[in-house]
Parts: structure tokens; sequence; C-alpha cells
């Protein structure tokens, strides 16, 4: 396993969720999701620091990263997509690249700004345009787009797709999500649209009352919740 996170116990000035653990796999797509407040995010942002951990531990590749957060977490391999606060707004394409390769060597950097541009096809286009001019999806592909500028092996996704359109929404969850995981990554995705992310999760977790209450296949998560009622899709 890429990614594993044992006992995880988070939240902020009290804990918010616990008993958290689950492991993602190379070329896996693993969902994490439930009602709004439930915790979803909160286990995410407590991995790259953005919370607090409580107990638990995180390993990469077998080796320890608990604590570990920041641009010393993303030399480890790890790549972090926040629900907001994606991209900077006054900057433009090419620059909101440079700046998810800062922690490269400074001759790589073109390279990967290329491998990005090839990557997203619509960037490139934009790539003289200031992220603030882009469309929704557009950013959201600027977003992603830096985030895999160190070429992480693993990508924490929060809710990627928070403010798109169904039809771009689709698009990256059936398409984008894929073939980044077809590239070898791991990839663990907080999601509100839960119909259309258990479609493409190899595994997943379902968060409720603060723990986990499930981890199975997408599609035995989906056949619970169709049979339980437990959540209703934001989509």
């Amino acid at each position: 396993m890429l990614l594993t996170v044992s006992d995880l116990a988070a939240g902020y000035k009290d804990v918010v969720v616990r008993d958290v653990s689950f492991s993602a796999a190379p070329g896996g797509i693993f969902a994490i999701i439930g009602v709004n407040g439930a915790g979803k995010s909160t286990i995410l942002k407590s991995i790259v620091g953005d919370a607090t951990m409580f107990s638990g531990s995180v390993s990469i590749s077998a080796k320890d990263v608990t604590g570990v957060h920041g641009h010393a977490l993303a030399r480890r391999g790890v790549g972090y997509l926040p629900q907001v606060k994606d991209v900077f707004p006054g900057l433009s394409v090419t620059e909101n690249l440079r700046m998810g390769g800062v922690m490269l060597p400074r001759r790589e950097v073109p390279g990967r700004i290329s491998a990005m541009l090839e990557r997203f096809p619509a960037l490139a286009h934009k790539r003289r345009s200031m992220a603030h001019n882009l469309s929704g999806g557009e950013r959201k592909q600027l977003a992603i787009a830096r985030a895999l500028m160190p070429e992480p092996v693993v990508l924490l996704m929060d809710e990627p797709t928070a403010n798109l359109s169904p039809i771009v929404a689709e698009e990256l969850l059936f398409t984008q999500v894929p073939e980044l995981a077809k590239s070898g990554m791991s990839i663990v995705i907080v999601e509100q649209r839960i119909e259309l992310v258990l479609n493409v999760a190899h595994e997943g977790c379902l968060i409720g009352g603060g723990r986990m209450q499930q981890v199975a296949t997408g599609r035995e998560i989906w056949d619970r919740i169709q049979s339980q009622g437990l959540v209703h899709d934001a989509s």
C-alpha cells in the first residue's frame, strides 16, 4: 500500500473523527463519503497538518510520516488538493504551475510545466491567462496540475467537484481521476457527489457519527446507501 492511515483521531479544538483506518493501493481510488459535517475533510486536513491529529499514524510506502507536514510531506510524495484556495487567482496558469514546482530543481520545472500542459490541453490554450479568468472546470484542472507538479505518489483530493456543473463534475470523476490512477498514483478523494464517486472508486469508507461505519468496495457502499438511505447525493 502507498498510503496507510491507522487508528486516526483528528479534529480542531476537539476530536471530530476517531478510529479511522484505511489503506490506498497504487493505482487505486479510495473514496471518503458521508453527510456534511461528518469529518471527511478533517481526515485529509489532519494528514497534511491543517487539522490536529490527536492520535494514530500515517505511513507512505511503509515509512512513517506522522506529523510530517507541508513541503516535507510533499517531498515524501503526497500531493494535496484543498477544496478552496487551490490556485493563486492573481497569477497566470504558467505562474501557478511554476509555484507548484517550487521544490523541484530549477532545471526540471520547464519540463514538468510542459507535461502538465500536455495532460490538460485546455490549460495549454490559456497558459498566459490569469487564474481568476478561467472557467470553474479550467480552474480545477489548474489546481490538479499544480498539485501534480512535484510528481506525487499519493494525491489527496478534497471535494474536487464542489461548485462545478454536473457535466464538468462527471468529466473530472469519470475521466481525469481514473487517468491519474492509471499512472500508478494512489488517490484518496472526499466527495459529495456520492453516486458518481462510488462508481469510479475501487474502495471507500462511510463516515458517520464521528467514526468509520464501513470500508468496502464502492459498489458495496452504494448498495448499502440505497438500501438504508444513509446519505443523500449532493449532486
